[in-house]
């Protein structure tokens, strides 16, 4: 017997609405967060956005390091302490915001191959661990040239980390409209980090954005 196509589009919308039932949206309990200075501290944004995730039910942990990044003084991440918190807190999701302090040293189109290799070598530490991966590319910065160095960084990290399926976030997206830079001693902007008030905005703008479809186990 032929249906008529009425009633085959009713049946497999009846079918695929039963299936959907037994399929759960995936749920996390410990996140990751790694990072630079943007996230070594309370009142940064490493700081803030553990602290609405952890509103949100999830246990979250933070290894950041002022200074630091995927590639420039990577050892102090990648010898030792990420693969002893990987193992520690085992958690379901690392959230990685590096590559700002690489700019300098991996902009150039001579040094991509390199580059690339070593976003790729934190990769597979991560996934081997069984943890969900995502990146965030550097924020934006107020210097123009260093800024051009930072957008360079950020499309080598989504060469490298797109086509093994790790979503990878723009920071730019969320800090080119925050309003104030945090400043030297002397008064000056330095042109890269920010206050607190601007650390908990940013928070809230990756927390109700890109991670808001994350759900606690």
């Amino acid at each position: 017997m032929q249906l008529s196509r009425p009633l085959w589009f009713a049946l497999t919308g009846a079918m695929l609405g039963f299936a959907s039932l037994f399929v759960r949206p995936k749920s996390y309990k410990r996140i990751l967060l790694v990072g630079d200075s943007q996230l070594d501290g309370g009142s940064t944004l490493g700081g803030r956005l553990a602290e609405l995730l952890r509103k949100r039910g999830f246990q979250v942990e933070v290894l950041a390091k002022y200074n630091h990044g995927a590639g420039y003084r990577r050892d102090w991440f990648l010898a030792e302490r990420l693969p002893a918190k990987l193992k520690s807190f085992n958690p379901d999701l690392v959230l990685v915001s590096l590559g700002g302090n690489d700019a300098n040293t991996y902009h150039s189109s001579s040094k991509k191959a390199e580059y690339q290799r070593l976003i790729r070598e934190w990769a597979r530490l991560i996934k081997k661990s069984g943890a969900e991966l995502r990146w965030f590319t550097p924020s934006t910065a107020d210097s123009p040239s260093y800024q051009a160095k930072r957008e360079k960084i950020a499309s080598y990290q989504r060469g490298a980390l797109e086509p093994l399926g790790v979503k990878v976030y723009d920071h730019g997206d969320y800090t080119d409209r925050l309003p104030r830079r945090a400043t030297y001693s002397s008064g000056a902007p330095d042109g890269v980090h920010f206050r607190p008030t601007e650390y908990r905005m940013w928070a809230q703008l990756l927390n109700q954005g890109p991670l808001a479809s994350l759900r606690p186990a």
